[in-house]
């Protein structure tokens, strides 16, 4: 017979309206985002860059017990930054609202590289959606309303996450160079809300430069009756290779935070103005408010 998984998408699929937090009139957080990106693996032509060479022999020195030199990993650029997201229903409206960014590099990573990455709108990704895009690709994904004509689903354990009850569900795409995911999602046992989601994408993807993905979110309820959920923390790790030669591996890792959650008390359209007013009035109000620093958070 069918897996009883497939029972449990169908129920994911009835709540849907009021587990995904697109669907509420309005919702706003702040976002705490960090960027990391490191190289390994390196080759001896990129070693002999200065910078570079410079930064390899103090690792390498003060991790001289390593077996395998081309385990060290060198950090060459950083960023944080501190937001508001907003957005509306009806009329759709989305507006992100820098209040402070921090970002520090070696000037040897590429900035195209750099610039995919921080437009490819991690603070939002949103698995309830059909499909979830990524690099400029558009990814089906394990919970759309088409899940089952895309993947095949295994309920493989009930285990507890936090203080949830949940449904532990394998999936993988039926199709290997379908655009898809592979991984494990943690459904709640009494609202069907996915609770936490650990999804993987491979080199099949085609995208240039990237080798495998991996994407674990985790959601939290922000209401007492456990019905209004929201992504709490993403995690994305990205292994790339071939952007400096051959040889070399970037790794990439990036975090958002969420917190102070509010849910549908929706603002005026009229108040998610064009980007760049915005970020000045932003601007304005940290200067008068004394914000604390990211390095402080």
């Amino acid at each position: 017979g069918q897996d009883p998984a497939y029972r449990v998408m169908r129920l994911v699929d009835e709540h849907r309206k009021q587990n995904d937090f697109a669907q509420w009139k309005a919702y706003q957080w702040q976002a705490y985002n960090r960027i990391q990106i490191s190289v390994k693996n390196l080759s001896e032509t990129f070693k002999k860059r200065k910078i570079i060479r410079d930064i390899y022999e103090k690792i390498a020195q003060v991790e001289s017990s390593r077996t395998n030199k081309a385990d060290v990993v060198i950090p060459i650029y950083s960023s944080e930054s501190i937001s508001t997201v907003f957005s509306r229903k009806d009329p759709l409206r989305m507006k992100e609202v820098i209040h402070k960014k921090y970002a520090k590099g070696l000037g040897v990573a590429d900035d195209d590289f750099i610039a995919r990455l921080t437009a490819s709108g991690y603070n939002t990704i949103n698995f309830y959606q059909n499909w979830v895009g990524l690099f400029r690709k558009e990814f089906i994904s394990p919970v759309a309303k088409t899940g089952t004509g895309f993947y095949t689903y295994f309920l493989s354990d009930t285990v507890r996450v936090g203080s949830q009850a949940c449904y532990k569900i394998d999936f993988d795409p039926k199709n290997e160079h379908d655009l898809a995911f592979r991984g494990t999602m943690w459904i709640d046992t009494t609202s069907y809300a996915l609770v936490q989601i650990d999804a993987a994408i491979g080199k099949t993807a085609n995208i240039n430069f990237i080798d495998n993905i991996l994407i674990q979110q985790e959601y939290e309820s922000v209401t007492p009756n456990e019905h209004t959920w929201i992504p709490q923390q993403t995690q994305v790790s990205i292994e790339a290779s071939g952007l400096f030669d051959q040889t070399t591996g970037i790794v990439v890792g990036l975090t958002v935070s969420t917190s102070d959650a509010v849910v549908n008390q929706p603002r005026p359209a009229d108040f998610l103005i064009p980007p760049l007013r915005l970020q000045l009035i932003a601007l304005s109000r940290i200067r008068h408010s004394g914000r604390p620093s990211i390095s402080s958070i």
